[in-house]
């Protein structure tokens, strides 16, 4: 019988697990934003096959019993990050980089970025240049290459003396293999639902105040209070949001930039899949997200992103994402016809093939068993992937305008049980 390979896949959860939203807070299943889970599940997408079992783990610390374990019984790690080269991120990369030195088996990493606000990343990200070399350095040992999300960040590794790196975007672009949906026409000038996201923090410090992110806040506020017939809402992601949501914890994420958010219907959605299903009922998308824009590229509707930093104009540069930040840094406000010109402008469609080509390249250079079929780019296997997604009964996407008794009834019994254990320990 052929040995079924059995890898581990750096992931909040997998694709296949129900996941509630108390269980989203408790077990970190999204790694603090459910962006996370589009790259992660898009790369276990790439490599779902019969041959291949995947398993997913978190990022640690790990102790010498999980090593040996990991040696024992897999014969692969992969590694799908965003932006962890930033600074607030130092000890996942030391916490990876003592892990892959004791590990046996190829470690790949898979669509890592940098996270900038200057052009200079050597200088921004100082306190961490040791931390990223050890850990490229260690993982090159038991792989060909490092895929990285753009330019901007081969850039950083190689002024770091890291060489075999490849470009290859995010996985998250490549959900459905090489056929990215064309977007559906919409007038900008009277759109009926938009999708709207956010992400207010600086790589530094997720409360403090950023000037030009909050411009560009600003200026999506004023093109939507422009558009009087349009049903606007906002897609959550970060896990405080969740929790804000969930608990009422008030000053997180969104509190101190416009306390009327709190009035504006929110989605917050658990899994990728259903996070793409929801945004196909929207005219488009408009925000700073990466994910929360290549979740509505996923979906077929035109989707805009305002970039603010390295971690989002070097994958809009990459794939070509239709983008608006030149108007708002000028000053100028958006319009229907500013946004009607970004569509325009983008060459996403144009370089994707190339782009599709670049990414399955990696996967072979590094022995990764994806399961795209050369001719059509997808993978054959995906009506097995599809059942096993129905077959989870994956939880609907939580929406702030719709009473929630199930979520109610889980906060009860949780109050309930902590209430027990305290009792339990009087």
């Amino acid at each position: 019988m052929e040995h079924r390979k059995n890898v581990l896949v750096r992931s909040g959860k997998s694709p296949f697990v129900r996941t509630s939203p108390l269980d989203a807070l408790h077990r970190r299943t999204t790694l603090n934003n459910t962006g996370n889970l589009l790259f992660q599940h898009a790369f276990i997408r790439s490599i779902y096959q019969p041959g291949v079992a995947s398993h997913c783990i978190q990022d640690g610390p790990f102790t010498d019993g999980d090593i040996e374990r990991i040696n024992a019984e897999f014969d692969a790690i992969y590694l799908p990050f965003a932006n962890a080269f930033r600074v607030n991120y130092k000890s996942v990369l030391k916490n990876w980089g003592r892990a892959v030195r004791k590990l046996k088996i190829p470690v790949v990493i898979v669509g890592v970025g940098a996270q900038c606000e200057s052009d200079d990343a050597v200088r921004e990200l100082g306190p961490i240049n040791d931390d990223v070399r050890d850990l490229c350095d260690a993982v090159l040992d038991k792989s060909s290459s490092i895929g990285v999300r753009g330019q901007f960040t081969a850039n950083y590794l190689n002024e770091l003396g890291v060489r075999n790196v490849d470009i290859i975007g995010c996985p998250s672009m490549f959900y459905f293999g090489a056929q990215l949906p064309r977007p559906k026409p919409v007038d900008f000038a009277d759109p009926r639902l938009v999708a709207f996201h956010f992400s207010p923090q600086s790589p530094a410090n997720f409360r403090s105040r950023n000037e030009h992110v909050d411009a560009l806040f600003s200026a999506m506020l004023d093109f939507l209070g422009s558009q009087p017939d349009a049903g606007c809402t906002y897609i959550a992601q970060d896990t405080q949001e969740l929790e804000q949501r969930v608990w009422n914890v008030k000053g997180m994420t969104l509190a101190r930039y416009a306390p009327a958010l709190a009035e504006i219907a929110t989605l917050y959605p658990l899994d990728p899949h259903v996070w793409i299903q929801d945004l196909k009922s929207f005219d488009f998308a408009l925000g700073t997200r990466i994910h929360g824009t290549i979740a509505a590229v996923l979906a077929g509707i035109p989707s805009l992103i305002l970039c603010h930093d390295s971690r989002t104009s070097e994958l809009a540069d990459w794939f070509g994402l239709p983008r608006l930040d030149p108007a708002v840094n000028a000053g100028l406000p958006l319009t229907p016809q500013s946004l009607q010109d970004a569509m325009g402008l983008s060459r996403m469609h144009e370089v994707f093939p190339a782009r599709f080509r670049d990414y399955v390249a990696f996967l072979e250079r590094n022995g990764i068993p994806h399961a795209f079929a050369s001719e059509a780019g997808t993978n054959p296997h995906w009506d097995a992937y599809e059942r096993d997604i129905e077959a989870a009964r994956l939880m609907p996407t939580l929406d702030s305008a719709s009473r929630n008794d199930d979520l109610l009834e889980e906060k009860i019994n949780h109050l309930y049980g902590m209430l027990a254990q305290k009792r339990a320990r009087a």
